[in-house]
């Protein structure tokens, strides 16, 4: 797709948003067919860098064992983190545990 095209190139040049846009592309095959591996390394890419959005993604796919093996721990780690960046439902899903 068009918009797939576009998200490659911008996280081609390591544009952070683009690189969350990209990783939830290839997790739920959307233009793309579906690849959990890229998307867990993409989206750890923006969520170094400090976007909420990944780091809520890249927790819930730890929490879930999404593509990866579950990992309670590291998940809470990308979940505080994307809380302090003020993804709210990261906080709520954090007191949960």
């Amino acid at each position: 797709s068009l918009a797939v095209h576009f998200y490659t190139y911008a996280a081609e040049q390591c544009f952070a948003p683009a690189l969350n846009n990209l990783a939830d592309k290839y997790e739920n095959g959307l233009g793309v067919e579906q690849d959990l591996s890229k998307a867990l390394a993409l989206y750890t890419q923006a969520a170094e860098q400090e976007i909420g959005a990944a780091q809520w993604s890249l927790g819930l796919m730890y929490l879930e064992g999404k593509g990866i093996t579950q990992d309670k721990t590291i998940a809470k780690q990308w979940l505080e983190k994307a809380a302090g960046n003020g993804w709210d439902q990261a906080g709520e899903l954090l007191k949960t545990f």
